[in-house]
């Protein structure tokens, strides 16, 4: 079959010589060609993660055969929470319109994700208009967890646009053929913003992981790479690694306290914050004389599997909101793949639920003191962190394993195609 991906935010097989890592989307695609599906990902130029274009105009780019990115310009922005992303996403909803109903050949099935709202109600339209079916995949509660982040200026003048963005939530919801989401919570939301009744085809898929392919040497470079700045294997240190986005959505305030604390005591626990964001500058300028906590940057594929070799814990400091405490992340399946337990911020939700069934994390509650004790008395006993992080392999193993997740979600996929073609 030919599906069309509509996402507009995750890094592409093109970002940074291919070395940075693929999410839902990108993986998605790889698995559905390998299928023998044709598909076509329908996303910016704008490179979300590093902040710049990836090509000056409209471009469409054959990755390999049977699949193909069709790039649309937009105007890019500087904050992920800003007026100037809101633009940007409605400039690239009306490429896409004013693209896609150029296509010679329109898909069997058509998969968007929210966010953004802007992009898959155009999406939607076009599979109404066109009797295609059109999966719409709920990422995030999207505005909702724009509205928990708002700057104080912001919260001023948002409520002048917010009908706007809401109605194509809304409408995005209603037009959608079905709904699924990364969890249950998030496929309700859908339904409820539908404004009808959960079925059998509105379904929960997870964000498993999947692992890359990276050969032995790229490995050993990323190793070379963590010895460089005075991080080695099988060293003494208990390693608290992050990896993801350094920006608003993220409280690391609990961490530096930690950070603070435990640079004070004779203990060799070291942080490792490893990312880009809106956030990076004032952190370091806040940890400037902690030797206890490293900022690395953006880091790619042989460099993130290599520090999960490396590190013992992983570190998720989620604010309490619910697009945080109804979700089970990417970098949750990423951290159990590499066997490390989770330092879990917020103490309820489906990631607590799983973690504290599984014997696989700890939890501090957003407090620096809780989260250097916890890490205090994993340092001290190594038979807990063996324990801890055989569990958070095995939680891996049983729930979130992206080579399970994806081959259902494909399975599904094809099923609502052959439905449809009945």
């Amino acid at each position: 079959m030919i599906i069309w991906l509509i996402q507009r935010a995750e890094p592409t097989p093109h970002d940074n010589n291919g070395m940075q890592r693929l999410m839902r989307t990108g993986t998605l695609a790889s698995e559905l060609c390998d299928r023998g599906h044709q598909v076509v990902w329908w996303t910016s130029t704008f490179d979300h993660y590093n902040r710049k274009h990836r090509f000056k105009k409209d471009r469409r780019v054959q990755v390999s055969k049977g699949f193909e990115i069709q790039y649309l310009r937009g105007i890019g922005y500087k904050n992920n929470v800003s007026l100037t992303r809101i633009i940007d996403n409605n400039l690239v909803a009306v490429k896409f319109k004013k693209l896609a109903y150029k296509e010679k050949i329109l898909p069997d099935l058509i998969l968007s994700s929210i966010p953004t709202s802007e992009l898959s109600l155009e999406a939607t339209k076009l599979g109404k208009k066109n009797n295609i079916p059109v999966i719409l995949d709920i990422r995030d509660l999207w505005p909702d967890v724009f509205l928990d982040v708002l700057p104080s200026y912001f919260r001023r003048v948002y409520p002048l646009f917010s009908k706007f963005i809401e109605r194509k939530v809304r409408l995005s919801c209603q037009n959608a053929s079905y709904i699924t989401g990364i969890t249950n919570k998030f496929v309700d939301w859908g339904v409820n913003h539908a404004g009808r009744i959960r079925n059998k085809y509105d379904q929960e898929f997870k964000l498993g992981y999947l692992p890359p392919h990276i050969a032995k040497v790229e490995l050993d470079r990323g190793f070379k790479f963590w010895e460089g700045i005075g991080i080695k294997q099988n060293n003494n240190e208990l390693i608290v690694s992050f990896i993801g986005t350094v920006g608003n959505v993220f409280d690391f305030e609990p961490i530096v306290e930690a950070a603070q604390i435990l640079n004070k005591c004779d203990c060799n626990i070291k942080f490792i914050i490893s990312g880009k964001g809106e956030k990076l500058g004032y952190l370091k300028n806040k940890c400037k004389n902690l030797k206890n906590i490293i900022f690395t940057g953006w880091i790619f594929n042989y460099q993130i599997l290599s520090l999960l070799k490396i590190s013992d814990i992983g570190i998720a400091p989620y604010m309490p909101i619910p697009s945080f405490l109804e979700t089970i992340s990417n970098k949750a399946a990423e951290y159990l793949f590499g066997s490390l337990p989770i330092a879990l911020s917020v103490n309820k939700g489906p990631l607590f639920k799983l973690l504290k069934e599984n014997n696989a994390g700890i939890f501090y509650g957003g407090s620096g003191e809780k989260l250097a004790e916890e890490l205090l008395l994993v340092s001290k006993d190594k038979q807990i962190l063996t324990y801890l992080k055989s569990r958070a392999f095995h939680t891996y193993e049983n729930f979130l394993d992206g080579r399970i997740i994806y081959d259902k979600f494909i399975n599904y996929l094809e099923s609502l195609a052959q439905k449809n073609f009945n």
